[in-house]
């Protein structure tokens, strides 16, 4: 149920099984494949040549644990968002703010694709050309450096920034 990972541009998302069968389907025989992992997504490489045929049936079909795994995401997106709001509900009442540690394009994403936006008071970013400007959401919040955090009564903060920062933000 991670919504962040529907940021990109791409028009497809592939795993490295259903890569595979896309590239069969359409005329090509699979020679090797890599998975290369990251810190945030992983890369899949395919060497491939052309079969000269499409084929009308997948040789080896997708298993319905996956199948099932696709029609669920929608769910547990929702189950997941009801948990955040949950969340940063129960620090607003009792007088705290949530905010967002990270200003770029997984913040702006985690906040609209969750709603959350009108209960963020404030981002933060340590990157000084992004001080002072606002997310590119449909709410109003602000980029403040992380200076700004030691007069918030902060309950709850996402980190939302690159993975290869953690250890300087944690």
């Amino acid at each position: 149920g991670d919504v962040t990972m529907l940021w990109e541009e791409h028009t497809f998302y592939f795993t490295k099984q259903t890569g595979e069968l896309f590239l069969e389907r359409n005329g090509f025989n699979v020679l090797y494949s890599w998975r290369y992992e990251n810190a945030v997504e992983d890369s899949i490489v395919y060497i491939a040549e052309r079969s000269g045929c499409k084929k009308q049936q997948i040789s080896s079909p997708l298993d319905e644990q996956y199948i099932a795994d696709i029609y669920e995401y929608p769910v547990k997106i929702h189950k997941r968002t009801q948990y955040l709001k949950s969340l940063i509900n129960r620090e607003l009442e009792r007088g705290r703010s949530a905010i967002i540690f990270g200003a770029g394009h997984l913040a702006s994403t985690f906040i609209e694709l969750n709603g959350i936006g009108r209960h963020i008071d404030f981002a933060v970013d340590n990157n000084p050309n992004k001080i002072g400007l606002y997310l590119p959401t449909s709410s109003s919040i602000e980029i403040l450096d992380s200076a700004s955090l030691r007069d918030a009564n902060v309950g709850i903060c996402f980190l939302t920034s690159n993975p290869l920062s953690h250890g300087q933000i944690i």
